[in-house]
């Protein structure tokens, strides 16, 4: 028997309208694949999107959806870029991270190198120092027995022989003294010496340097200034530092003044003690000035030279000072004289009146 369907007008018109639909959904399907298929670059036409949305809103939707790629494609290759350029930074950086890093290792080799030469260099100097004073005492003995005139060998030797032996001893002194600032030099260059701090008497550190610059003053005709406090005043430091320091201030002063003064000034001020000594001097170049704490360093070198010495005296002075926790600052001029201002913090003082 034939198949029977309703044939009413209502569901006739409804069974077109769906058949409409339908083919309508599936060609703008078809049309939105065919616009977005990666095989079609770029957008060709915009007739699909006029045929389904009319000429007006589908050149509308057009434009929008080809914007949006261009924007999309624009912002992928400077994301590309960006990104390449960040790993060409990060190349960079790892390259010159590598290059700092052999730097360090070498300059660490190099610094353990020249530690080590350091180390060696004051080892020997300690060495010949202490080989060279064994017979450096010797000499010193004989010269002292052959130049004293109410000595045991007076009444068998003459006044010529007498003079052969003050001589002797001058020069053996003068060898002696270069020997142990050599030694004092390589036992703070080694850093084998450190401050020991003592209660003591400023008035005993005098009792020791006063004869001794006096000494010094009479044997070149000048005169020794000293201003120092005249109350006792007790001192907290290292005494055998506090010596060497004005020894070697003294000594230095008196090497360089052939006429005038040396002045040795001692003061408090608050927690600081002051050591100043102007002498009347030669003077130091203002271009040198800062070289001279430099160990061996001479004003005056070469045939030049005309004074003696090993040059360590005021590299002793700064190496204790700084020991100290202290300063020493230097103000000189040609033919009018030096002034060494030595600041020490860390001593302490009481004054008794």
């Amino acid at each position: 028997s034939a198949l029977q369907v309703a044939s009413h007008w209502v569901h006739v018109l409804l069974a077109l309208g769906y058949f409409t639909v339908g083919l309508g959904i599936q060609r703008m399907g078809m049309t939105v694949v065919s616009i977005f298929s990666a095989e079609v670059e770029p957008l060709s036409t915009a007739q699909p999107l006029l045929d389904i949305f009319g000429p007006v809103l589908g050149m509308q939707v057009y434009e929008a959806m080809a914007k949006r790629i261009r924007e999309s494609h624009a912002a992928l290759i400077r994301i590309e870029t960006e990104n390449q350029l960040r790993k060409q930074h990060i190349q960079e950086l790892e390259h010159e991270i590598q290059k700092s890093t052999e730097a360090e290792e070498a300059l660490k080799d190099a610094k353990e190198e020249a530690e080590a030469a350091n180390l060696s260099k004051s080892h020997f100097l300690a060495l010949i120092s202490h080989e060279l004073r064994t017979p450096l005492t010797a000499i010193l003995a004989y010269g002292q027995l052959l130049g004293d005139s109410s000595g045991p060998m007076s009444k068998s030797t003459n006044s010529e022989i007498q003079e052969l032996g003050t001589r002797i001893k001058k020069s053996a002194g003068h060898l002696q003294n270069l020997i142990d600032g050599i030694l004092q030099f390589s036992r703070l260059d080694a850093g084998r010496t450190t401050p020991q701090a003592e209660h003591f008497q400023l008035r005993e550190l005098l009792d020791f340097l006063v004869p001794l610059a006096e000494l010094q003053a009479q044997s070149k005709d000048i005169r020794f200034i000293l201003d120092a406090p005249g109350e006792q005043v007790s001192m907290y430091a290292d005494q055998q530092y506090l010596r060497q320091i004005l020894i070697n201030l003294l000594l230095n002063a008196f090497k360089f003044t052939a006429t005038g003064s040396v002045t040795l000034r001692l003061s408090i001020d608050g927690p600081l003690f002051l050591i100043t000594v102007i002498d009347t001097g030669i003077g130091i170049p203002t271009h040198q000035i800062d070289s001279v704490f430099e160990p061996f360093y001479q004003v005056s070198t070469g045939n030049t030279r005309k004074y003696c010495g090993a040059g360590l005296g005021l590299s002793i002075v700064k190496r204790l000072v700084t020991a100290m926790n202290g300063t020493v600052h230097i103000e000189s001029k040609i033919d009018h004289g030096t002034r060494v201002d030595v600041k020490l913090p860390d001593i302490i003082l009481v004054n008794k009146l």
